[in-house]
């Protein structure tokens, strides 16, 4: 192996993990950015998904005190439920909640013809692994679909696994994802 192509590799391969941590760190309210709302309990009345890690993220800052409570009054779809599942405590379900589910997917490095220097980026699907009770839920309806098309549960599914809200919510936020 060509040591000056390896040690250039591993030097920008640092410089883009320092940036990307730079960046990922110098946000403001990870929940705002994420989920789109700005008051206490957050409001949320469509939510796309997007980037799991994002969504986790935003997960652990509610969990550490960013938000107490995450209301679902509309649609919560790809990562949105990764993060309502995490913090099934802290959430609640309107009856006009409609969640969607579908595998996960992004880049995976493959190497063509098995060396380690000819690298190519292919999307792949992936399984999400989510708690037992959604597990059921998914299963029961088949498994999320291979083409990483939704399925949805409605509120009154949704009611069986996480709590009816003891109020309706007046303002209505849009998720920025």
């Amino acid at each position: 192996m060509n040591f000056k192509l390896f040690f250039g590799l591993a030097v920008g391969i640092a410089a883009f993990t320092f940036f990307f941590l730079w960046a990922n760190t110098t946000k403001g309210d990870i929940v705002e950015e994420v989920l789109g709302c700005r008051g206490d309990p957050c409001v949320v009345a469509y939510n796309g998904g997007g980037t799991i890690t994002t969504f986790e993220e935003a997960a652990r800052a509610i969990r550490a005190g960013a938000r107490k409570q995450v209301v679902i009054n509309g649609a919560c779809y790809s990562a949105c439920t990764i993060l309502i599942d995490a913090l099934r405590d802290r959430t609640c379900v309107t009856a006009q909640a409609r969640l969607g589910f579908h595998r996960g997917s992004g880049p995976v490095l493959k190497y063509l013809n098995e060396m380690p220097l000819y690298w190519y980026a292919v999307q792949e699907r992936f399984d999400i692994t989510y708690s037992p009770k959604i597990q059921k839920w998914i299963n029961g309806r088949g498994g999320l679909p291979e083409d990483g098309s939704f399925i949805y549960m409605n509120a009154h599914a949704a009611r069986t696994i996480w709590p009816a809200c003891p109020w309706v919510p007046t303002l209505q936020v849009h998720g920025l994802y």
